[in-house]
C-alpha cells in the first residue's frame, strides 16, 4: 500500500512540473506591433522594413510680388517698368507707351495704355467705359458706332473732353483738333465729337463733347 501511494504521489507530482513548463512569457510584458519583448522590455523589431517615405517639400519657388502684388500666387497686374517721375502721371487721353504710365489712382479700374482701332498709331491712356468717371471732371464715354471705321461695334472707351486745341495739347502733342465740328459731315456749332459714316455724308455720334482727336488718324482720316 505505502509503495501504491508513493507512485501516485510521483506521478502527480511530475504533471505539476510539467504544466508549469511551457512557452507563456511569465514576464508580464505586453509587446505592440513593430517591437518585441527582450529581456523584460519591448524594442524595436529589427526584421521590420521602414516603409515611411518624406514627404516631397514643395515649398520655396520664386516670390513675384511686390508693391502692387493683388494676390493669385504673386502675380503682378500693374506694369512695374517706368521710372519714379513717370509712373502713374498719364491722365485719359495722355500719350503712352505702358500701362504704369497712366493714372492708377482714379476710381473704379486703373487706367491702362491702349492701342488699338481709335487713333490707330497713337497709344494714350483709357478704360472701358465702366460708370466711374463722370462729365462733371472732364471725362466722357466715347463709343464705336457700327456705321463707322471701328471696331468692337459698341465699345465704350473714356476720351477727355476739351475746350480749346490747348487743353488737348497738354496731353499730347499728337492732337490736331479740339471736337469734330471743322469736319464737313458735321455741323461747325456741335458740341460733340463724330465720326464719318462710311459711304455716307454725315457722321455718327461718338460723345456728346467735344474731345481731343488726330484729324489724321482713325476713323477721322480722309474726312476732311
Amino acid at each position: 500500500m505505502r509503495s501504491s501511494t508513493l507512485a501516485i504521489c510521483s506521478i502527480f507530482a511530475l504533471a505539476l512540473f510539467v504544466a508549469g513548463c511551457g512557452d507563456d512569457d511569465s514576464s508580464g510584458v505586453t509587446c505592440g506591433a513593430g517591437t518585441i519583448e527582450s529581456g523584460g522590455a519591448c524594442i524595436p523589431d529589427p526584421n521590420l522594413q521602414d516603409t515611411f517615405i518624406p514627404p516631397t517639400d514643395t515649398g520655396g519657388g520664386t516670390d513675384t510680388g511686390g508693391p502692387n502684388d493683388t494676390g493669385g500666387g504673386g502675380v503682378d497686374t500693374v506694369d512695374t517698368g517706368c521710372s519714379a517721375d513717370e509712373v502713374g502721371r498719364g491722365d485719359v487721353g495722355a500719350a503712352c507707351t505702358k500701362d504704369c504710365q497712366c493714372r492708377q489712382d482714379l476710381p473704379g479700374a486703373p487706367l491702362t495704355c491702349y492701342s488699338g482701332p481709335y487713333h490707330e498709331g497713337f497709344s494714350f491712356c483709357t478704360k472701358i467705359a465702366d460708370n466711374s468717371l463722370s462729365s462733371n471732371d472732364g471725362y466722357v464715354s466715347l463709343v464705336f458706332p457700327s456705321e463707322c471705321d471701328l471696331e468692337p461695334t459698341g465699345q465704350r472707351i473714356y476720351a477727355k473732353t476739351c475746350a480749346s486745341l490747348d487743353d488737348c495739347k497738354q496731353l499730347a502733342s499728337a492732337y490736331t483738333h479740339c471736337g469734330t465740328g471743322h469736319f464737313g459731315y458735321t455741323s461747325p456749332s456741335a458740341r460733340q465729337t463724330e465720326c464719318p459714316r462710311i459711304g455716307k455724308d454725315d457722321g455718327s455720334t461718338m460723345a456728346l463733347a467735344d474731345t481731343c482727336i488726330i484729324a489724321t488718324a482713325r476713323p477721322y482720316a480722309g474726312a476732311e
